[in-house]
């Protein structure tokens, strides 16, 4: 999808979940990084989803997290999730890269609905 969006002009900032984080001590890799930092963006009332987006908050809420042997925080992989059933969390990956705190990737504004969030908790430590 990115060559094709280049071809068209249109900048385009690539995405590799697997790379290394930017905390190497705290994260196994990106995608715990910036799922790790969206979540912690929740928790301060800075970031929010629409409250009738059933689907991202459905997704968000399916995420599993767990730390590694180093102490370090992962993020369990889309494999992993299929196989409890649950299909690739494509709208959370997307709202996580949205938000990532990658060097390379363009500022945003938003806008906070701090106190009306109906994620709960982000992510579930039970595995």
């Amino acid at each position: 999808m990115v060559d094709r969006l280049a071809e068209l002009d249109l900048r385009v900032v690539p995405y590799n979940g697997g790379e290394a984080p930017i905390d190497k001590e705290r994260f196994v890799n990106a995608r715990a990084e910036d799922y790790w930092t969206l979540r912690e963006r929740f928790e301060q009332g800075e970031v929010d989803i629409h409250p009738d987006d059933d689907k991202l908050a459905a997704q968000l809420g399916s995420i599993k997290w767990g730390i590694d042997s180093r102490g370090r925080i992962k993020i369990e992989s889309k494999d992993e999730m299929r196989k409890r059933g649950f299909p690739s969390p494509d709208r959370a990956d997307a709202m996580a890269m949205a938000f990532a705190g990658r060097a390379n990737a363009a500022p945003m504004n938003v806008e906070s609905h701090a106190g009306e969030s109906i994620t709960g908790d982000l992510m579930t430590k039970a595995w």
